[in-house]
């Protein structure tokens, strides 16, 4: 199966297989894709109608892994202080 779809940063008309597609479900779901003519990374979002056409041509779900925290902090970064935490608590009371 081909799927036909636009390249974001060519504009181009690309066709894709199943396989050079992935279906992201993260915040909210995306499909992702190497242009076969500029070669670069295309990342765009969807909706249902699209999802269900993608999932019945064959394109698999990927879990997107969102980080919280690094896994190693910043060495560069400064510490938090007191009035970072005194300036996060004010902002958060505005929300």
């Amino acid at each position: 199966m081909i799927i036909r779809t636009m390249c974001e940063a060519c504009k181009l008309q690309i066709n894709l297989k199943p396989e050079d597609i992935k279906l992201v479900h993260g915040d909210r779901a995306t499909y992702k894709f190497v242009c076969s003519s500029c070669k670069e990374p295309n990342n765009k979002p969807t909706d249902d109608k699209i999802i269900d056409l993608l999932l019945t041509s064959g394109v698999d779900w990927e879990e997107e892994v969102i980080t919280l925290h690094p896994e190693t902090p910043n060495p560069d970064a400064s510490p938090l202080t007191i009035d970072d935490l005194i300036e996060l608590h004010k902002e958060l009371e505005e929300m």
